[in-house]
């Protein structure tokens, strides 16, 4: 994939040769063929009610794809219920869920997620982050076997869609997820790639992103040539909502409406707090021999430590990198994965 396959240099300024509505689904901005035929995948399944299993790392926009497959199903005109597993009490999760009945003689149930979800979607996030024993009271409730106050089983019609964040051990991503559960929603499986995998969703989002924001606040700001490749170069580890972000405030702290400044490009990227002052100095690395250090390890070290003396010296990332005739955003990265 190269630049100039999607934009072109307009005197330093990089310009889309096509609408960006073009690579538009719903609200997901993408080319990647692997996005595409995993949306494709969603639709064909989307007027059913199979259970959805969303896989993907932080940020790559889970969220969005479950409202997809919720937009393009038979269910689309009712409720779509949001339960975030990462913001419940382990205290509340029974109530928030299942619900509470004040009286036997009543015969009322307080409105539960499930209550609310029945007829419609239910979009677990970080399904992994519920607890073991909501998860078997839930695959139980979801089977029918669990008898209601009344002596009958309560029937839910809903449609699930869960989601969970990927980590580098499969075994890490499921530790917390049992076997019955897991199996219960492993129906449809979605994989999103993370950003650093799809080099052509990384200029689009960007563009995306830039024109949100230009017309929300009637701006004319552009990317220049250089800073847009040079998104190329990036990690992007918490993906879409950290290109945003960086995006953003490229727009606020740029001093001109062409955006061609990479050493600010590398700050924006960087935490928000972090400025050229608080690069690290440059601490020569123990190279001794050692048996629990290996070759990678060593020069990793080393090579972190070249680079902090070459900033010291010059003092700036950008002019560190010309120095050693590399891009600033190789250096940024390379400094941020030892982080």
């Amino acid at each position: 994939m190269h630049l100039e396959d999607y934009f072109e240099n307009v005197e330093g300024r990089a310009r889309l040769r096509c609408d960006i509505t073009d690579f538009l689904h719903d609200d997901i901005i993408t080319d990647n063929p692997e996005m595409i035929r995993q949306l494709r995948l969603i639709e064909r399944v989307a007027s059913s009610s199979a259970p959805i299993l969303i896989e993907g790392e932080q940020g790559v926009g889970k969220e969005q794809f479950a409202r997809y497959a919720f937009n393009r199903s038979e269910r689309h005109a009712r409720n779509y219920v949001q339960l975030n597993c990462a913001a419940i009490p382990k205290e509340k999760w029974a109530v928030e869920l299942f619900g509470q009945v004040p009286s036997v003689s009543s015969g009322f149930r307080n409105g539960s997620i499930l209550d609310v979800s029945s007829g419609g979607t239910l979009f677990i996030k970080d399904v992994n982050m519920m607890p073991r024993d909501i998860q078997v009271r839930l695959v139980d409730l979801l089977n029918e076997q669990i008898p209601d106050k009344a002596g009958g089983r309560p029937h839910y019609d809903i449609r699930i869609i869960a989601a969970y964040r990927s980590s580098s051990s499969q075994r890490e991503t499921f530790s917390h997820l049992t076997e019955e559960l897991y199996y219960h929603l492993n129906v449809i499986k979605v994989r999103i790639p993370p950003l650093r995998e799809r080099p052509e969703d990384i200029l689009l989002t960007a563009t995306y992103y830039l024109q949100q924001i230009t017309s929300e606040y009637n701006l004319r700001h552009s990317f220049g040539w250089n800073v847009l490749s040079m998104l190329l170069d990036i990690d992007w580890a918490d993906n879409t909502r950290q290109l945003r972000n960086t995006v953003e405030r490229l727009v606020w702290l740029s001093e001109s409406e062409v955006i061609r400044d990479p050493e600010l490009l590398m700050e924006c990227v960087s935490s928000p707090v972090r400025n050229r002052q608080e690069l690290p100095r440059a601490v020569k690395p123990d190279i001794g021999v050692s048996r629990n250090r290996s070759l990678k390890e060593l020069v990793s070290d080393y090579e972190i430590f070249i680079i902090n003396q070459y900033i010291e010296r010059y003092g700036s990332l950008r002019k560190a990198a010309a120095a050693l005739r590399v891009s600033p955003a190789s250096l940024s990265r390379k400094l941020n994965r030892k982080e």
